[in-house]
């Protein structure tokens, strides 16, 4: 028996990329920018494993576009270390046209923003 469904919530981490915190500066743009990505439309969410906390990580497509390589191409996300030649190009590219968060001269990796905010709930 299939069902279909249309609306499921998933939470899913985005593989290869690494997008600002919510309150990190520039966070609620990407957020919006994601939303606006996402909004009305038919999505394939694609989980590629499951990280030590239960959390799904994977890619979400619209049509056949990652939904992660556009966060990238608009500049509101950073390519992973382990991410392809086609993010970092357009990482490069987003960084050249100061898209995004590349309009900052120094914008700070999320990474480096978790470390020097520790998550306290």
């Amino acid at each position: 028996m299939s069902l279909r469904c249309d609306t499921v919530l998933v939470k899913l981490r985005f593989a290869d990329i690494d997008a600002p915190e919510y309150r990190q500066p520039g966070g609620r743009q990407a957020r919006e920018a994601l939303v606006a990505l996402l909004d009305n439309r038919r999505l394939v969410v694609e989980t590629r494993a499951t990280d030590r906390y239960g959390r799904r990580i994977g890619d979400i497509l619209v049509g056949d576009e990652k939904v992660s390589l556009r966060l990238v191409s608009q500049g509101w996300a950073w390519c992973g270390p382990r991410s392809a030649r086609t993010c970092r190009s357009r990482q490069d590219a987003a960084r050249d046209a100061r898209r995004g968060l590349w309009q900052d001269a120094a914008p700070v990796p999320p990474w480096r923003w978790r470390e020097q905010h520790p998550y306290r709930p």
